[in-house]
């Protein structure tokens, strides 16, 4: 996880300054929605897996 230091130089880039709560909410919300990401990723590939699994079993028997 990046610091509030480092979130802070990022977000300096935009040309915008924040406060260390600011910058923390930002910082925690981007990962809250990378982590949302990652599980529906995960999932989409489990269900593809499993449709997969299941054209191979009619095929095998």
């Amino acid at each position: 996880m990046l610091n509030i230091k480092e979130c802070r130089e990022l977000l300096k880039e935009k040309g915008k300054t924040y406060n260390d709560d600011q910058v923390q909410a930002i910082r925690d919300f981007l990962y809250n929605l990378a982590r949302i990401n990652v599980q529906y990723i995960k999932e989409k590939l489990r269900q593809n897996e499993q449709k997969g699994n299941i054209v191979h079993k009619s095929i095998n028997g």
